[in-house]
């Protein structure tokens, strides 16, 4: 099952990096243990935000793999040094 939660992850991810005010989105696979998977992504705001969530990539990606997901968290972030003004 990995496999096929992997090339989803990495669809969403491409697609993801195309919408506009997403400023960083990248996946990732631990190396120690391959089912865990990290994503760490930053939006130009919280509309960006909400529209990325209902992307129809984002919502392919619940249906497909939402049941795959057994541990989700999610951290607010602040950035150290200024973020890059998204295109």
């Amino acid at each position: 099952m990995s496999g096929e939660f992997q090339l989803e992850l990495q669809q969403l991810e491409a697609a993801s990096t195309l919408e506009l005010g997403c400023v960083y989105y990248a996946a990732f696979q631990d190396e120690s243990k391959a089912e865990v998977f990290t994503v760490l992504e930053s939006w130009a705001d919280n509309a960006a935000f909400v529209a990325h969530r209902e992307a129809p990539h984002t919502v392919h990606f619940k249906a497909v793999c939402g049941a795959m997901i057994l541990e989700k968290s999610a951290r607010p972030l602040k950035p150290l040094s200024p973020v890059l003004t998204p295109v």
